[in-house]
């Protein structure tokens, strides 16, 4: 603390990020963001475990705290997209990620984003995930933007999914799938109520 350091896990960073086509998606993002008519959502998907990797807290000195784990291997996925303009989150809990998840995704999201955005274009940023480019995919209403390359830092959806396992999975642990399952939808209702603009924010993308 004298010397203003502090003990911190280092972030995990991609080597081959290509850095001429990321400043050429960003240039893009804020075309497709100055466009009223448009409206902008960033999707992915996320796994999550029954028994969470353990996270660092707070504890006195000299205690050497435990993390309980079962290991029974439960795990559920998420797929969603959130709008950091309008602040809007959709998501489904899935069993995994695959073509097929990611259509009944699809199919859910743009019954979604009809209702809610009248006169307005969609637009779904996503990676590159082989299910995302699965030429049969039907997106219905929807444009799909694809982010660069391991460039997950460019996609604000990732900072709901680090929230929700920093917030509502540290030191929890789940004993059947359905305890896992009922865990992650009282999570994310529960980010829903918050503003979700600020949580999912790309100001500082686009200056």
């Amino acid at each position: 603390h004298e010397n203003d350091v502090a003990l911190r896990y280092p972030r995990r960073w991609p080597e081959r990020q290509n850095e001429e086509e990321r400043a050429k998606f960003l240039e893009i993002l804020r075309g497709l963001y100055s466009d009223d008519s448009l409206s902008v959502w960033f999707g992915d998907e996320a796994g999550f475990e029954g028994d969470p990797r353990p996270r660092r807290v707070w504890v006195k000195k000299g205690s050497k705290p435990k993390v309980p784990y079962l290991g029974d291997h439960i795990r559920e996925s998420v797929v969603g997209a959130v709008n950091p303009k309008a602040g809007d989150f959709f998501s489904l809990v899935v069993p995994q990620s695959d073509s097929d998840i990611f259509q009944a995704f699809l199919d859910e999201f743009a019954k979604h984003t009809s209702k809610k955005e009248k006169g307005k274009k969609t637009v779904l940023v996503v990676d590159n995930a082989s299910w995302h480019k699965n030429t049969s995919i039907r997106w219905h209403h929807i444009t799909p933007v694809f982010l660069p390359a391991y460039s997950p830092d460019l996609n604000p959806i990732e900072v709901i999914w680090r929230v929700l396992k920093e917030r509502f999975f540290t030191g929890w642990i789940a004993k059947t799938p359905d305890d896992l399952v009922q865990r992650l939808c009282s999570a994310i209702r529960s980010l829903i109520a918050e503003e979700v603009s600020s949580i999912a924010s790309i100001d500082h993308l686009l200056h």
